[in-house]
This record gives C-alpha cells, sequence and structure tokens, in this order.
C-alpha cells in the first residue's frame, strides 16, 4: 500500500454510515493522520477508500 499523502482525497466506503463522504488529508504525524470532511460528521471512526482513476 503506497503511504499516505498530504492533500489526497479519500472516500467513505459503500454501505457505511461514510457513504458518499469524502475526507482531504491535511497532516500527517507520527501518531495520526489528520483530516477534514466535506460535511459534519458524528461518528469517531472512518473506513475509506483511497481514490483512484482507475475505479
Amino acid at each position: 500500500m503506497e503511504p499516505f499523502v498530504i492533500g489526497d482525497i479519500w472516500y467513505g466506503e459503500g454501505g457505511t454510515a461514510y457513504e458518499n463522504v469524502s475526507a482531504r488529508i491535511d497532516a500527517i504525524t507520527t501518531r495520526n493522520v489528520q483530516v477534514s470532511f466535506d460535511r459534519t460528521m458524528e461518528h469517531r471512526w472512518l473506513i475509506v477508500r483511497r481514490y483512484s482513476d482507475d475505479t
């Protein structure tokens, strides 16, 4: 798997509370990845898949 990159956009997994929600990676530390969502989210954990032009 490729490493996380600041500016990448991830999309919520279909069939979950995050379906049709996108998250942009804003910051990366050794312990955390900080993201901003395209809408307000009330859930703590995020299940995502990486955006690909091939999908």
